[in-house]
């Protein structure tokens, strides 16, 4: 049986005995920002390919019948290079990362369909979390996802999956507790679908509302800034910038 507890500072999730952690929306106040800029790309739009049809309710195991118009969807979400840019307080600049490494459009799909995850819901945690590939964490940890430190046993479950899987760090921060810290960006991708198919989906949390009171509890105490509080909206706005309507 699946218990499902919010403790200080973090969610926790005790499945058999074993405690994982989720992440928490945001790295850092300065994540926070107006990119000022809508992209629409409907679901229905003329293309090369197969046109995708999202099926009448949506959730985040819905099975995307088309990769290559997937791919096409998700590029252009992941890879913008229009995203206003974070500065840290020793005057840095954090552009979109991810818009120099479009390969992990394939790593997004094919942990997607290893873990039954919708494509496009992964890919809106992936910027909501980051601040649209702006967010130290992602820069200076590959954490794509605001997750915290990750069990042994959660770790040697992904390593069955995927055999070349990379070691994972733990790091603490002064304001917002601990943190993972990843071999790659990859690595982390495929944390965040396996996490969402094994701790959620299989728990029965399948719309971005569920999810978000789990994963980004409003009012947690690792939460000071209240970032918590926009992230059911967050993902849903690029959800619908992919074309999702039928929440």
């Amino acid at each position: 049986m699946q218990h499902i507890s919010v403790l200080s500072k973090r969610v926790n999730i005790l499945i058999s005995g074993v405690v994982l952690s989720t992440g928490l929306y945001g790295t850092l106040p300065s994540d926070k920002f107006d990119d000022g800029v809508t992209v629409r790309l409907a679901a229905t739009q003329e293309t090369s390919v197969q046109k995708y049809k999202e099926p009448e309710t949506f959730s985040i195991t819905n099975v995307v019948e088309s990769d290559a118009h997937a791919k096409e969807v998700i590029m252009k979400a992941l890879t913008r290079t229009d995203i206003k840019p974070r500065l840290d307080d020793e005057g840095g600049v954090y552009g979109n990362l991810f818009a120099s490494q479009p390969h992990l459009v394939d790593v997004i799909l094919k942990a997607s369909k290893t873990f039954s995850i919708h494509p496009y819901f992964l890919t809106a945690v992936l910027m909501q979390e980051s601040g649209n590939g702006t967010s130290y964490s992602l820069y200076e940890r590959n954490n794509t996802s605001g997750m915290r430190c990750m069990s042994p046993d959660s770790l040697q479950a992904i390593k069955q999956v995927y055999p070349d899987y990379g070691e994972v760090g733990c790091v603490r921060t002064a304001d917002h507790g601990e943190y993972a810290t990843f071999s790659s960006i990859e690595d982390c991708i495929v944390y965040t679908s396996w996490l969402f198919r094994n701790v959620y989906a299989n728990q029965g949390l399948l719309t971005v509302e569920e999810i978000g009171k789990v994963y980004a509890p409003v009012g947690d105490e690792g939460d000071p800034e209240g970032f918590n509080g926009e992230w059911t909206a967050g993902v849903k706005s690029k959800l619908i910038q992919m074309g999702v309507q039928n929440f």
